[in-house]
C-alpha cells in the first residue's frame, strides 16, 4: 500500500516546493512513519486468519483507483480536489488493508497517524482564500489596535497598515497566519498522537494551536510596526521580517510542546492494551496481495502515461501585447519583488497608459509556463488582491471585448471610481474563446481527451478618471484592438 502513498507524495512534492505555505509537507511523511511505527510496536494484533483473496482484492482495487486520480492530476496539476480524492484512496486502501490483516479494531489504531497526511494536502481554494483574507484582516486589525495603545499611530485598510509618516506595511499571505495555522495544526495533531492524549485533549490542543498561531502572527505584525516606526526600511525591514518569522515559529512549536507535556501529565495516556502482543505473521499473508497491488499500480501508471501520449489536436492560443502600438506611449513600470515571489509568473508587465487627459489605465499582463506553476494564475485576481488592500469591489459583471480575430471575456468590477477588468485563460483555449477557467466538468473532460494543462495568461486593466462604465469599456476596447495580438501555436511548441 506504500506504493499508493508514494504516488500521492510524488504528485504533492511540486506543490510543497512551489508554495511556501505548504513547505512543511516534506516533513509530514517522516512524522507519519514515526507515529505508525509506535502504533505497530504496541502489538496487540489478534491471531486471526488472513484471507489472501481479500488482501489481493483490496490491493487491486486501490491500485486501479489511482488511475482516474493520475489521469485528472496530469491534466490539471493545480486542481486540489484531485489530490484530496487521491489521498482518500490511499487512506481508505491502507485502513482496509490493515483491517484485513489484524481486524478493524487493530486497524483503527493507525487512523490518527495516517490522517496526519491530510494536513499536508493543500486546502481547497474555496476554503483557503476566504480564510487567508479573514486571517489577514484579523492580524492587521489586532496589530493596529495594539500599536495605537502603545503610542505608535497606525490605521489599517483591509490588509494594509499605514503608519503616521505614510509608510505602508502589507499583511501578505505569508504573514496572514495561514502558514503558521496549518503548521500549528499539523504539530498539534502530531504531539497529541505521539503521547496518546484523549480525543477531548487533542481537540483542545488543536484549538490552542490555532489561537497561538493567530497570536504570534499579530505579535510579529506589532514588532514590524515598531521597527518601521523606528526608521527601519527596505531590505533591513525585510530581513527583520524573516527573522521574526523564524523566531515566532520556534516559539509557537515550543509552546505547543510545553502544552502537550502539561496535558499528558494531567491525564492517563490513552493506550489500547486489551489484546496481547501477537506472534509474527504467517508467511503467505501479504505476498499475493502486495503482488496484486504492484501489478495494478503499474497498469494504472502505464495507462495514464499512454493516455496522454495520444494524438490530441488543439489550437493553443497565446496572447501578446504590443505596447508600441498605443498612443500616447505607455510607461512600463517594474513589478515589485513581493509580487514576483507570490505570483511566480514567467513574464510580467505593468504598463501605465493615459489615453485622455485625467484618464489613466494600469494594465497588468502576466504569463505562466505550462505545468503546476501555472496554478499561481489563480492567486492574481482583483476580487482577492484589491479587497486585501482595503478596496471594496462593487457592481460585478461580465463583458466581452472584441478585436479582429478574437473575443476576450472580462470580469468587471467598480472600486472607488475605478473600473476593473480582468481576464484569465488557459493555453489550450481555441481561437475565439479566450475565456478564463474551464470549471470542474471542463477539467474532467480535458483529462478524458488526454490534454494536459497548458500555459496560462491573465490581463487586469484598471481604468480611472472616467465618467461611467460605458466610457471605461470604450477605452478597454480601444486598447484591445490596438495592442492585443493573438496567435495559435503549432503543436510542436506546446
Amino acid at each position: 500500500m506504500a506504493l499508493v502513498w508514494v504516488g500521492l507524495l510524488w504528485r504533492l512534492r511540486q506543490e510543497w516546493a512551489l508554495s511556501e505555505t505548504y513547505r512543511y509537507g516534506f516533513w509530514v511523511p517522516l512524522l507519519v512513519i514515526v507515529l505508525a511505527s509506535r502504533r505497530w510496536a504496541d502489538g496487540g494484533m489478534p491471531s486471526v486468519g488472513v484471507s489472501v483473496a481479500t488482501l489481493t482484492k483490496i490491493g487491486v482495487a486501490a491500485g486501479l483507483a489511482i488511475f482516474p486520480c493520475e489521469l485528472i492530476i496530469r491534466a490539471n496539476p493545480d486542481w486540489r480536489v484531485a489530490f484530496w480524492f487521491y489521498g482518500a484512496v490511499a487512506f481508505g486502501g491502507s485502513v482496509s488493508w490493515l483491517s484485513a490483516i489484524g481486524g478493524w479494531r487493530w486497524a483503527v489504531r493507525f487512523v490518527p497517524a495516517l490522517a496526519l497526511l491530510f494536513l499536508a494536502i493543500p486546502w481547497l481554494s474555496f476554503v483557503e482564500q476566504p480564510l487567508i483574507q479573514w486571517l489577514s484582516r484579523l492580524v492587521a486589525t489586532s496589530a493596529t489596535e495594539v500599536a495605537n495603545l502603545l503610542g505608535m499611530p497606525a490605521v489599517h485598510e483591509g490588509n494594509t497598515i499605514t503608519l503616521e509618516d505614510g509608510v505602508r506595511l502589507g499583511v501578505e499571505d505569508a504573514c496572514s497566519g495561514l502558514r503558521s495555522l496549518q503548521s500549528a495544526l499539523m504539530a498539534a495533531w502530531f504531539f497529541g498522537e505521539l503521547v496518546r492524549l484523549s480525543w477531548l485533549r487533542r481537540f483542545f490542543l488543536l484549538l490552542m494551536g490555532g489561537l497561538l498561531a493567530a497570536g504570534f502572527n499579530s505579535l510579529r505584525a506589532i514588532m514590524l510596526i515598531h521597527a518601521a516606526a523606528m526608521g527601519i526600511r527596505g531590505t533591513a525591514l525585510d530581513a527583520y521580517h524573516d527573522q521574526l518569522g523564524a523566531g515566532t515559529a520556534i516559539a509557537l512549536f515550543g509552546c505547543l510542546a510545553a502544552l502537550t507535556w502539561s496535558l499528558s501529565r494531567r491525564a492517563t495516556l490513552v493506550k489500547n492494551r486489551e489484546m496481547e502482543r501477537a506472534p509474527a505473521l504467517a508467511a503467505p499473508v501479504p505476498f499475493l496481495g502486495a503482488l496484486g497491488l504492484i501489478v495494478a499500480c503499474v497498469v494504472s501508471m502505464g495507462a495514464a502515461t499512454l493516455w496522454f501520449r495520444q494524438d490530441v489536436v488543439v489550437n493553443p492560443v497565446r496572447m501578446q501585447v504590443n505596447w508600441d502600438r498605443l498612443e500616447p506611449p505607455v510607461e512600463l513600470r517594474e513589478i515589485g519583488s513581493t509580487a514576483r515571489e507570490m505570483l511566480r509568473f514567467s513574464d510580467g508587465q505593468h504598463a501605465v497608459w493615459t489615453p485622455k487627459d485625467d484618464v489613466r489605465c494600469d494594465v497588468f499582463f502576466f504569463d505562466w509556463e505550462p505545468g503546476q506553476i501555472s496554478s499561481f494564475a489563480n492567486v492574481h485576481r482583483p476580487d482577492i488582491c484589491l479587497p486585501a488592500s482595503g478596496i471594496e469591489l462593487t457592481e460585478s459583471g461580465k463583458w466581452v471585448a472584441t478585436s479582429a480575430d478574437v473575443g476576450i471575456s472580462f470580469e468587471t468590477w467598480r472600486a472607488r471610481g475605478t473600473y476593473v477588468f480582468f481576464s484569465r485563460w488557459d493555453g489550450d483555449r481555441k481561437l475565439g474563446g479566450l475565456q478564463g477557467g474551464t470549471g470542474h466538468l471542463g477539467r474532467v473532460e480535458k483529462a478524458l481527451r488526454g490534454e494536459s494543462i497548458g500555459a496560462r495568461q491573465s490581463m487586469e486593466i484598471l481604468v480611472s478618471g472616467v465618467d461611467d462604465v460605458a466610457e471605461a469599456r470604450s477605452i478597454v476596447q480601444q486598447l484591445v484592438v490596438a495592442a492585443v495580438i493573438t496567435r495559435s501555436l503549432p503543436v510542436a511548441q506546446r
